[in-house]
């Protein structure tokens, strides 16, 4: 069967312009229901994870009452903590946790009874989040005095806080799948972009908690989603705009967005040599600039007060000097090992399975990379094929190379191998999940398509619901069934008992859901490859 969409070489603006129907209309039902189940896994995770469980938790819902209480943003180590945060985390304490331990519900206090207005900060903890642009806390600030007279339980405040950041990485499977479409893919590997993104357990249970890499993940896929647009073609001003107001939202959130703003300036670049546009190119890509400007002051700011894009460092240098190479790449190296890949595979504590989480982690990322570059090779990628790969897993590439870096330097002078997270990659992973369904889709035929479909998820769905049930070492320590761990977690959580338990219900019903139409989409009869020729015009 043949189609008459232009193949992409020979895309012009004005094809990628017109007839041109919406990105996230039409994507497979699997799609949204893989949204939901994430959805659902993280609204899970929200309250199965105690309050102040999560990493560094008690730090960010301190930069939130500290962004409400003064109306300011620090400078860098200039923020001390919140004491209503402290006297919150020391009231939840550390797991194990028992269903006879936590206080009943009525009397939880609000976070206006955990403090007195002369008395709202520590005098020697420094908070050390005011070394990130403030824009997830300003906007946590503004829920916060928006319910400040309802009187809420703090634990409950803090949930609504999870659920929101939840509601923010919902749309991350719709967005996948939509660019995994509009770069070439075809049914399957569109939902096998969606898999990538849902079905991460690490990125589920930060979803789950409160912390600004989940505005910086929601803002930074809508830039890929843009770039995706880029590439194919669209040059028009409106969607420079919302690339740029986009990637401003990532600015100002966290200094990860800056590789990602180059790539959309990239992708510019390559548009413009692509499509022989270069005037339409330049006007759209000053757009991005220029709304883009709206997060990147921030980090022109910090190069005029503290001479560096992202000052860093709470932790205090050797007094006996720096170690040599010989001295900290040991130190550097296993730790990195033990923490970098299981942060990204299974999440933050995923120690507590030991050695078998880092070597599932390593093999999974090996297996990706092989994968990944087989497919590259036997799909015989054309100029054009590389330089998308190159723009869209870029961003990625370079951040697992700062992120080493930066551990690498802090081992160095502290003698600490710190900040070797895992988690740092996902507001780029959507273009790697993109990359990796489009080159598979130029690799294999149906059947290909379908076991590696099959396969990723099976994978993902179990480990959605293996690292769920790890968490039941949390709860309840002397006893042994489900069930009292359950109620455990059930007695612990700030919703009502009801409302908890629905929401494991409704989570079972996503999952099932998911179980089914996997099951359908995987039967469905034929190729796929002329519904990705027609996605080209999109």
């Amino acid at each position: 069967m043949t189609s008459d969409v232009p193949p992409p070489a020979e895309m012009t603006s004005a094809t990628a312009s017109t007839d041109r129907p919406p990105l996230l209309r039409g994507l497979p039902l699997l799609v949204w229901g893989l949204c939901a189940l994430m959805l659902m896994t993280m609204l899970v995770w929200s309250f199965t994870r105690a309050t102040f469980s999560a990493q560094d938790e008690r730090a960010h819902v301190g930069a939130v009452l500290y962004a409400e209480e003064f109306r300011e943003w620090p400078g860098f180590q200039e923020m001390p903590l919140m004491l209503s945060a402290m006297r919150a985390a020391e009231i939840v304490g550390t797991s194990p946790f028992s269903a006879d331990e936590p206080w009943p519900r009525p009397d939880r206090p609000s976070w206006a009874e955990l403090t007195t207005p002369d008395n709202l900060v520590s005098g020697s903890t420094v908070n050390q989040m005011s070394q990130h642009p403030p824009l997830y806390y300003a906007g946590l600030a503004a829920v916060h005095r928006v319910l400040a007279d309802a009187g809420l339980n703090f634990d409950l405040e803090v949930w609504i806080w999870r659920a929101l950041s939840a509601i923010m990485l919902a749309p991350l499977p719709l967005l996948a799948a939509a660019l995994a479409r509009r770069l070439g893919a075809g049914r399957r590997m569109i939902v096998l972009a969606a898999a990538a993104m849902a079905l991460l357990p690490a990125l589920q249970l930060l979803g789950g908690s409160v912390n600004n890499d989940n505005l910086l993940i929601a803002s930074s896929a809508w830039v890929f989603l843009g770039m995706g647009c880029v590439l194919t073609g669209d040059l028009r001003v409106r969607t420079a705009l919302w690339i740029g107001l986009a990637a401003a939202v990532a600015l100002l959130t966290k200094a990860f967005a800056l590789p990602i703003a180059a790539a959309a300036f990239a992708a510019y670049v390559v548009a413009a040599v692509r499509t022989r546009r270069v005037r339409q190119a330049a006007v759209s890509a000053s757009v991005l600039v220029a709304a883009g400007s709206l997060g990147g002051w921030w980090w022109v700011r910090n190069l005029l007060l503290y001479g560096t894009l992202q000052p860093s460092g709470h932790g205090d240098e050797l007094a006996s000097g720096p170690l040599s190479f010989a001295e900290a790449w040991p130190v550097f190296f296993d730790t990195f090992v033990d923490r970098f890949f299981p942060r990204y595979w299974i999440g933050a504590n995923g120690g507590i399975i030991g050695d078998l989480g880092v070597a599932v982690s390593v093999a999974l990322t090996a297996l990706f990379v092989v994968v990944l570059v087989a497919m590259l090779i036997r799909g015989r990628a054309t100029w054009r094929d590389i330089v998308d790969d190159a723009v869209l897993a870029g961003p990625v590439i370079l951040m697992a190379l700062i992120v080493a870096y930066q551990s690498y330097r802090f081992t160095v002078e502290t003698g600490i191998a710190a900040g070797a997270q895992g988690r740092y990659l996902f507001p780029a992973a959507i273009g790697a999940a993109a990359v990796f369904a489009v080159a598979a889709h130029r690799a294999f035929g149906d059947l290909g398509r379908r076991i590696l479909l099959g396969g990723t998820l099976a994978i993902g769905l179990g480990g959605t619901v293996w690292r769920l049930a790890l968490a039941r070492g949390s709860w309840e320590p002397d006893a042994t069934s489900l069930w009292a761990k359950l109620d455990a977690v059930f007695a612990w959580s700030p919703l009502p008992y009801a409302a908890s338990v629905g929401v494991y219900v409704l989570f079972a019903v996503a999952l099932l859901a998911v179980v089914a139409l996997s099951v359908r989409e995987l039967a469905r009869a034929g190729d796929d490859a002329v519904e990705s020729a027609a996605a080209v015009a999109r």
